[in-house]
This record gives structure tokens, C-alpha cells and sequence, in this order.
């Protein structure tokens, strides 16, 4: 497997996470990502609810560029 390259020259490593970064055809706006957490906010039939989008939507509000969401 190779291994990823970038163009970036080295810089401080807290600052990177606030640069752009291309996957494939997704351009995200900074590297912070969101990681799937287990909510409980979806029925037990694995059904979305109201709860569970306004917390992806805090997630994605707070700055994360990118937000997994757990398997229903």
C-alpha cells in the first residue's frame, strides 16, 4: 500500500488541523473529524430521530469537516 503524500511543507503540527484537505472528489474545510459515538438517539427499529440529527448537526456546527454516524 503506499502511503499518502501532501504538498504541504512542514509546518506546526497545531496549526494543521485547520487547513483544507482534499479526499477524493470531498474537499473538507479542516481535518478535524468526528468520530461515530453510540447515542442511543435512534428507535430500536434503527429509525433516525429529531434527537439524533441535532446532535450531528452540533457535531458538524461545532467546526468537525467531517462526521461519521453509527451503523442503525
Amino acid at each position: 500500500m503506499k502511503a499518502a503524500t501532501t504538498d504541504m511543507p512542514a509546518a506546526d503540527p497545531r496549526t494543521v488541523l485547520a487547513t483544507p484537505l482534499q479526499v477524493g472528489p470531498l474537499q473538507l474545510r479542516n481535518r478535524f473529524v468526528a468520530a461515530p459515538m453510540e447515542r442511543n438517539y435512534c428507535t430500536e427499529d434503527g429509525s433516525v430521530t429529531e434527537r439524533y440529527i441535532a446532535y450531528l448537526a452540533a457535531r458538524a456546527t461545532g467546526g468537525a469537516a467531517l462526521v461519521h454516524t453509527e451503523a442503525g
